[in-house]
């Protein structure tokens, strides 16, 4: 085996390596799609990492407590900002009212929002259009349940 031939060996091994870091520090953040569960917290807050990557937000289901608030970090691995907002849902699933929260997420950067939500189903989605693409139909949208 010849030098050139090692390093290429050497650095697709490296690349590998960091490629399975990454799949088990999203794992481990619980942020890979399916539900989120928030842990009943010790300091007062419940925790949700979101993930806003390749036209998806992820987990599509958040299920907390209303007994506590909740400190959502949102991390945009895109390298598009989105405006993000959080409605109420009524019993049939429709939207009501303006929206409780609204904020923007520039390229490659986290926002956290703190807030308390009441019993009850609320949505949290991309506002972004671009003609008839919409980054919510894309996927930037989870079901949030407050019980």
């Amino acid at each position: 085996m010849n030098n050139f031939t090692a390093i290429i060996i050497v650095v697709l091994l490296i690349i590998l390596a960091g490629l399975a870091g990454f799949v088990l520090i999203v794992n481990r953040n619980n942020i890979t799609g399916g539900t989120a569960t928030a842990p009943s917290p010790a300091g007062g807050n419940q925790n949700v990492k979101l993930l806003l990557n390749l036209g998806k937000l992820t987990p599509q289901q958040i299920d907390l407590n209303s007994q506590w608030p909740v400190i959502f970090t949102i991390n945009n691995f895109s390298d598009e900002k989105h405006d993000l907002v959080i409605k109420k849902l009524d019993a049939q699933g429709k939207e009501i009212g303006d929206p409780l929260r609204s904020f923007e997420i520039i390229p490659t950067q986290t926002a956290s929002i703190r807030m308390k939500l009441e019993l009850g189903q609320y949505v949290i989605y991309c506002t972004i259009k671009k003609g008839i693409y919409s980054h919510r139909k894309s996927g930037e949208e989870a079901k949030i349940i407050v019980h």
